[in-house]
């Protein structure tokens, strides 16, 4: 850790703004503009260190955290286009292969493509917030605009006692609207700065509806019959348990009217007791279709 930083530079100590770091650009600008710092531009030495400063090492800066951002919004856009290929033909492979229950390889595939949607939009909520791109492009191509107009300004042209207050002026000038041009991007940068607020229950919702939808449409044949047996199987069981209910139930409404008829009931009462076996009857007799259909439609899908 070098001498003479404060606290709060510990963790960034290394600052690009260093004079000390303007050497190697100092040589190149003077070999391109064809400076002799022996002579009369020699007294501007500090000026053109300020130019680097706010102009060259600004512009390496923001290239750096541009490339940085478009490596992000890139390796986003591939994992999702990767994801987009690879989901519909893993969840066919999947359930083909390894179909032993229907109903429980579904819901596993969905459980597995709820997880990967929702990372998926999360990373998409935070590339989203990060507006940044586009302000880090403008600043760049403003300030290689005032360089260059610099540049093409002053190449070969010679500095004496009759260009030196307007190379000193222009030199200024550049300098300035180099800082300037930084203001505004900083400005625009804390005026869109916003990080994502994830809604992790409205995420995972939708992504548990799409994750279910997918592994509907993709779904190996082999996992969709077993899924359709297995819907068939239970409503075969539902309508069996129900014709049982019925059977169960007239049992012990005709129990009931033989003890009535045997302690000499009323007429009335065993006129109602004789209605509402009846009604169960009518019930029975319809429950014991719907479970000879079930019990067929399973069969044919068994076959």
């Amino acid at each position: 850790m070098p001498d003479g930083i404060y606290k709060f530079e510990e963790s960034t100590y290394k600052n690009f703004r260093s004079r000390q770091d303007t050497a190697g650009d100092l040589e190149t600008l003077s070999q391109r503009i064809k400076l002799d710092f022996s002579g009369p531009a020699g007294e501007f030495v500090e000026l053109l260190q300020d130019l680097i400063i706010n102009c060259h090492m600004v512009i390496e800066w923001y290239q750096k955290k541009r490339a940085r951002v478009i490596w992000q919004k890139r390796a986003y856009f591939f994992v999702s286009l990767a994801l987009l290929a690879l989901i519909p033909l893993i969840v066919f492979m999947i359930s083909g292969r390894w179909a032993t229950s229907g109903t429980d390889l579904t819901a596993q595939i969905t459980i597995v493509l709820t997880g990967l949607i929702g990372v998926q939009r999360a990373m998409s909520a935070w590339l989203d917030d990060r507006k940044v791109l586009g302000s880090y492009t403008k600043a760049v191509s403003d300030l290689k605009k005032e360089y260059y107009g610099f540049e093409q300004r002053w190449e070969n042209r010679e500095i004496d006692s009759g260009s030196r207050d307007e190379f000193e002026k222009d030199l200024m000038n550049v300098i300035d609207r180099s800082r300037v041009i930084c203001d505004e991007e900083q400005t625009a940068y804390f005026q869109n700065l916003s990080y994502p607020s994830l809604d992790i229950a409205q995420i995972m919702k939708s992504a548990s509806a799409d994750a279910a939808a997918l592994t509907t449409n993709f779904t190996h044949p082999t996992l969709t019959k077993m899924r359709a047996l297995d819907t068939a199987k239970q409503e075969s069981n539902q309508a069996n348990a129900l014709v049982t209910h019925f059977k169960a139930l007239l049992d012990d409404l005709e129990a009931e009217r033989d003890r009535l008829s045997k302690l000499s009931a009323s007429k009335e009462q065993l006129d109602a007791m004789t209605r509402d076996i009846e009604s169960v009857v009518a019930k029975l007799r319809s429950a014991q279709i719907d479970a000879a259909t079930a019990k067929a439609a399973y069969a044919a899908l068994e076959g």
